[in-house]
């Protein structure tokens, strides 16, 4: 597939997100003994300790050699014992502390099994005392303690880097180590037939010769190092009087053949060597430089690794799912290059994560929108977009959890959802603040209310019905009338103004429909004040106004069309009734007058046309 830059460095680091997965915490044990043992094996200066003893128990086992003194036998047979006995305690400590989560890590396993194999050799020495047992096995068990210096590869970044393109070049090497044994079997079977019947002498003996079919693949195994491939060369090109014809039941005798000697070895090294072998090195370096691309990308199994560290805290019981209130503290706590410090609230939003029932957010998500925002603009292209259709539907084989809870909102719309509601709130309190402040207000409110005057104390209720959100995933109708942060998904950040209109008096009296006020929002969209007059059940007039609040960026379009009678929009849509209701100091109203409705409409119509 031809990539741009951009692109396989994304599908790079995409890769990598697969291959882990939130972790369990251990707990700490509430006994107090227990908790001790489990803050000892998680300490920190522990590690450090056993990593030094490591060491020294490498450089000891160095020391010893061939004929070496009683005292440095019994030196080492002393150390021997000691760190046989501090890395038992060790994976004491540990079982204790962390129980049978111990096992549960390779490491640990790694490390139980070696000590009990140094535990084994100690034991075995005493007992092959008094056994014809040649000792020299018992070094065979304490070979395997090297083994634990491969700890300190978790604190070396160099090291892992190399064994990261050893291991990446594994299958790669394997399949090459096919193809260099079937050319090694097939010059085996023509220098058994060729060269079998030579004389053994110079380079050529007893074990170095193509008379057998294992002789032939041993020699060739050395000659791929092109190690004397010359002196085995010259030796079968023998000639007489050095060897004689015919007298072996070969036309050649026991003689060579210079010709397919110098054409048998000339083309074996150069296929085996010079291109085989060199391949070898070709993916080993290949696989070397991506590890060294993927650094320079900025996001490295460590920064993986550092992210479920910190995920874990958010979410001990590995449900892969932390809830939206602490999503702005997790990616805080993050280090660089993923983490993003406060205020990070523009960041979240643009992010635009999917919120999953019950306010969720998956770990998947946030750590793919994380990358992508540390690697920048990715150009979109139909391979691209193939490359991402395989990248899914592998991480829905991976996490299935992710698929279980109903995608209900994003942040982007919970963003817009909050401001309409302060934006709501806002004009409110702006409203408010102008009729207590302003005589005339009440005035003027009275003549547009037919339900009466604006005086006294105002009791409000705000009803809010909300239709689906249309998006690519499954949605959820807002049940919470109550709750101001739900308000105005669909306002799409239109402020609220409440103006005053013409009483529906003086509407009857001119027989015509005048103009309704016009405004402008703070977003530069023509805003258009009706008054309607709402009707009873039996088709009566009630007393009550109504406004109705819309944007249009058409005018011309929109001019004939009555806002009721279009085709709402699929995206999204609001209607907010708040009741204003007088309540007089000195009497209550009387029953036939109903309460003033006041009913605002606003509709968001999204650029793109419904289907």
């Amino acid at each position: 597939m031809f990539l741009t830059e951009s692109q396989k460095h994304y599908y790079t680091a995409m890769k990598k997100l697969g291959r882990k997965k939130p972790q369990k915490v251990i707990k700490r044990p509430r006994n107090q003994f227990l908790a001790m043992f489990y803050d000892l094996s998680n300490s920190r200066r522990f590690e450090i300790a056993i990593f030094v003893l490591i060491f020294l128990n490498m450089l000891t086992m160095g020391i010893e050699h061939y004929d070496q003194p009683h005292s440095i036998f019994f030196i080492l047979e002393v150390s021997n014992a000691f760190f046989t006995t501090v890395f038992g305690l060790e994976a004491i400590v540990k079982i204790i502390g962390l129980r049978y989560h111990y096992f549960t890590v390779p490491w640990n396993v790694f490390d139980f099994l070696l000590v009990l194999a140094s535990i084994l050799g100690i034991v075995m020495e005493d007992i092959m005392i008094d056994l014809p047992i040649s000792p020299t096995l018992l070094r065979v068990v304490r070979v395997f303690r090297i083994g634990r210096i491969l700890r300190l590869i978790k604190a070396a970044k160099g090291i892992r880097k190399l064994l990261f393109a050893l291991v990446v070049s594994l299958p790669a090497l394997f399949n090459i180590g096919a193809l260099l044994a079937l050319i090694t079997f097939i010059y085996a079977i023509i220098g058994m037939s060729v060269f079998g019947h030579v004389k053994e002498q110079g380079a050529l003996d007893d074990l170095v010769n193509f008379q057998t079919f294992g002789r032939s693949m041993q020699l060739l195994f050395r000659l791929m190092t092109s190690a004397g491939w010359n002196d085995v060369l010259a030796s079968l090109m023998i000639q007489p009087p050095e060897c004689e014809l015919g007298d072996v039941g070969h036309i050649n005798g026991n003689c060579g053949s210079p010709l397919l000697a110098i054409t048998y070895f000339t083309s074996f090294i150069i296929i085996s060597y010079m291109i085989v072998i060199n391949m070898y090195i070709a993916i080993i370096l290949e696989n070397f430089n991506q590890a060294h691309q993927e650094e320079e990308i900025g996001i490295v199994e460590d920064d993986l690794e550092m992210f479920y560290i910190r995920w874990s805290k958010y979410d001990p019981h590995a449900t892969q799912f932390i809830s939206f209130a602490q999503l702005s503290d997790f990616i805080a706590s993050l280090d660089p290059p993923l983490g993003i410090s406060k205020p990070n609230t523009v960041a979240l939003v643009s992010f635009n994560l999917p919120i999953a029932r019950g306010n969720k957010i998956h770990c998947l998500d946030i750590l793919h929108a994380l990358v992508k925002h540390v690697l920048g603009h990715v150009e979109e292209t139909d391979t691209f977009r193939q490359l991402q259709e395989q990248m899914d539907i592998k991480f829905k084989k991976q996490f299935p959890t992710r698929k279980e809870l109903e995608i209900v909102s994003s942040t982007r719309i919970w963003k817009r959802e909050d401001k309409a509601a302060r934006t709501v709130q806002r004009a409110w309190r702006e409203y408010v603040k102008r009729k207590n402040r302003s005589p005339s207000n009440e005035e003027e409110s009275t003549k547009w209310s037919p339900g009466g005057g604006w005086g006294g104390r105002l009791s409000a209720l705000l009803h809010v019905r909300r239709s689906s959100h249309a998006s690519s995933r499954k949605s959820s109708r807002a049940s919470d009338a109550s709750d101001l942060s739900e308000l105005g998904g669909a306002w799409l950040n239109l402020p609220l103004l409440l103006l005053p209109g013409a009483t529906p008096g003086e509407q009857a009296a001119s027989g015509t429909e005048s103009a309704p006020p016009r405004r402008r929002s703070a977003y530069g969209l023509p805003l258009f004040l009706r008054h309607q007059d709402a009707v009873d059940e039996d088709g009566g007039p009630k007393r009550a106004g109504s406004l109705r609040l819309s944007s249009r960026r058409n005018s011309a379009r929109r001019a004939t069309t009555p806002a009721r009678a279009r085709t709402p929009s699929p995206h999204a849509n609001s209607e907010v009734s708040i009741l204003v209701t007088e309540a007089s100091p000195d009497a209550a109203p009387p029953p036939a007058a109903p309460p003033t409705v006041v009913r605002v409409l606003v509709h968001r119509e999204s650029d793109e046309q419904p289907s």
